[in-house]
């Protein structure tokens, strides 16, 4: 009794752990770029967009119930907040800067949600078939109540039908036909968005920069929402 308690609220705090971890590095990843592509809120004097940066990072941190001792086995004793390569990127041409962005960041995304799609796609077909299937081998099962070999069908149909019901409940939990269509939603988004980044004069980057961090960010809120609910 006390396993069957402990463990589901082990997990859920797994859960809990894992995701305010995501949370925040995602927000982290979009400063990241914000100030490695030299968009606002870090365009403008390096050191001043350092300070801006730091200080964006601490907020997201602690703007979430974010425990840093989560990460304490991962921490690197020679890590920086701004890498050599962030510094890089920020001093180079606006035409680099532009390019390494739709390259690294834009299509890095269009590929993620790409996939998701066409994973969530896949199981939410499983789980249709499955659950359109399984009831007519019950069916069966009950329309031939003879016995093989000393085992009946009939002794088969509330295992099949349970399973039935928590493989439905489990689809309806995660809602993969719901995460299908807003990962497609997104990965339309992106491929516009990517055409007005990779043909923007430099005076639009800040815009189309905010453009498609914004649409990213929005994805993460509605997926935020959706496990709080869940």
């Amino acid at each position: 009794m006390v396993l069957a308690i402990c463990l589901p609220a082990m997990a859920r705090y797994t859960d809990k752990r894992w995701f305010s971890c995501r949370v925040a590095a995602e927000s982290i990843k979009c400063a990241v770029w914000r100030y490695a592509v030299r968009v606002a809120p870090f365009g403008g004097d390096d050191a001043a967009a350092r300070q801006r940066f730091a200080s964006a990072v601490s907020d997201i941190v602690n703007a979430r119930e974010f425990k840093t001792a989560y990460l304490a086995s991962h921490r690197d004793p020679e890590g920086q907040l701004i890498t050599n390569r962030m510094a890089t990127l920020r001093s180079t041409s606006f035409e680099r800067r532009r390019r390494l962005y739709v390259q690294c960041r834009v299509l890095d995304q269009k590929r993620w949600y790409a996939k998701r799609a066409r994973q969530n796609a896949k199981r939410e077909s499983a789980y249709r078939w499955f659950s359109i299937i399984a009831p007519i081998l019950a069916i069966v099962a009950i329309s031939f109540p003879h016995e093989f070999d000393g085992f009946s069908l009939v002794a088969a149909v509330p295992f099949i039908m349970t399973t039935v019901a928590a493989a439905t409940a489990w689809a309806q939990t995660l809602r993969y036909g719901e995460l299908a269509t807003s990962y497609s939603h997104v990965y339309h988004e992106l491929t516009r968005q990517e055409e007005t980044v990779s043909n923007c004069h430099e005076c639009d980057f800040d815009e189309a920069v905010d453009q498609v961090e914004a649409t990213i960010s929005r994805e993460h809120s509605t997926w935020l929402v959706r496990r709080q609910i869940s």
